[in-house]
């Protein structure tokens, strides 16, 4: 499987996204990071870069996991996740069989 390096429009695109879905305001984010009250505006104009840690903070905030934040179909990563827990509990016979019904379709 091949690892797509994200752009930093993607990047802020679905930091957008999650700041929208979040009941918090882009205030209430910026004020709960201990950052001033538009920190996280300019962080999505751009003007503001993230270090990592400041990323986890705000994921962490948000209530967003990693693994939802960089999903490819991230919107609806909270629709396919039952299906992959289902996934995970097949042993390696289920999970071939599986695999070739989806592939003769």
């Amino acid at each position: 499987m091949e690892v797509e390096k994200m752009s930093k429009s993607e990047y802020l695109k679905r930091l957008n996204y999650f700041i929208n879905k979040s009941p918090l305001s882009k205030y209430e984010i910026s004020l709960r990071l201990g950052n001033n009250d538009n920190y996280i505006s300019r962080v999505l104009s751009g003007k503001n870069n993230l270090s990592v840690v400041k990323f986890f903070e705000i994921l962490d905030v948000l209530q967003v996991s990693c693994e939802e934040f960089f999903y490819h179909d991230y919107q609806n990563f909270k629709k396919d996740l039952p299906l992959f827990e289902l996934i995970t509990k097949l042993d390696d016979s289920e999970k071939a069989s599986l695999l070739n019904i989806f592939k003769n379709k």
